[in-house]
C-alpha cells in the first residue's frame, strides 16, 4: 500500500510543477513582447519653441510666489548635507552650503577637533521637525529663519 502513495505523491508534485510552469510562462513571455511593441508604437516629436515676449517673461519672474513646502522640503536637504559634511569635515561641501560667517565658526570647531586629534562618530538619523519661523521679503529677495529639530548621534 506504501508503493501506490508514492505514486500519488509524485503525479501531485508534476501537477504542481506544469501549473507554476504555466504561470511563469504566461508572467514572463508576454511582458518582453508587450514591451517591445510599446517602443515600436511610441513617436519621437521634435519639440517646437517660440520666443516669449520679454514682458511676459518678466511678468514670470515677479509673479514667482514664496512655497513653504517646496522649501521646507530643499532645506531639510541642505541642513541634512551641511551636518554630514561637518561631521566628515568636507569644508569644501560646508563652504558652498554656508555663509561666511557660518563657515568660519564651522571651520574653528573643526580646526580644534583635528588639534586635539579627536575623532567624531556621527550618524544622522533623520529630522523630526522643521518649522519657518520668520520670512522678510526684500526687492525679489527672501530671508527665511527656520527652525530644526534633528535625531542625531555623535560621539567624539
Amino acid at each position: 500500500m506504501n508503493d501506490n502513495f508514492g505514486y500519488i505523491d509524485i503525479i501531485l508534485l508534476a501537477i504542481v510543477a506544469g501549473i507554476i510552469i504555466l504561470r511563469l510562462r504566461n508572467v514572463l513571455g508576454k511582458g518582453a513582447e508587450d514591451s517591445v511593441s510599446r517602443v515600436k508604437k511610441s513617436t519621437i516629436v521634435d519639440a517646437k519653441f517660440e520666443e516669449a515676449p520679454l514682458s511676459r517673461v518678466n511678468e514670470n519672474e515677479n509673479s514667482r510666489e514664496f512655497k513653504e513646502e517646496v522649501f521646507l522640503k530643499g532645506a531639510q536637504a541642505a541642513y541634512e548635507m551641511i551636518i554630514n559634511a561637518f561631521a566628515s569635515a568636507d569644508k569644501k561641501t560646508l563652504k558652498d552650503l554656508t555663509s561666511p560667517e557660518i563657515y568660519k565658526s564651522f571651520i574653528a570647531v573643526l580646526d580644534e577637533r583635528k588639534n586635539k586629534k579627536y575623532i567624531n562618530q556621527f550618524t544622522f538619523i533623520g529630522i523630526k521637525k522643521a518649522k519657518i519661523e520668520n520670512v522678510d521679503k526684500k526687492n525679489s529677495f527672501y530671508t527665511v529663519k527656520t527652525r530644526f529639530v534633528s535625531e542625531i548621534i555623535s560621539c567624539i
